[in-house]
């Protein structure tokens, strides 16, 4: 298996804080969405730039919809406020 990459990105000064205190993200979500917003934080050198992309491939009931909500929420707090989810 192939170890995560460290994760040095500041997810909780985007995220609510009571959101991290009520549980109602788990340490997993919450690492998965720190690691997908660090991705996201790479900027491609296509025409247009575009950023780069992060694969969500957890199982069933692991709360993927929680996740991209986190991630969403993530990106609305700091600017970016065109999204896809599919």
């Amino acid at each position: 298996a192939t170890p995560l990459p460290e994760c040095q990105y500041p997810l909780l000064d985007s995220i609510p804080p009571q959101l991290v205190a009520e549980g109602k993200l788990s340490s997993l979500q919450l690492e998965s969405i720190a690691l997908c917003c660090q991705r996201h934080q790479i900027v491609m050198p296509t025409q247009p730039p575009t950023r780069s992309g992060f694969f969500l491939g957890d199982g069933a009931g692991v709360g993927k919809g929680r996740q991209l909500a986190g991630i969403i929420l993530d990106s609305v707090a700091r600017g970016r406020l065109r999204h896809l989810w599919f």
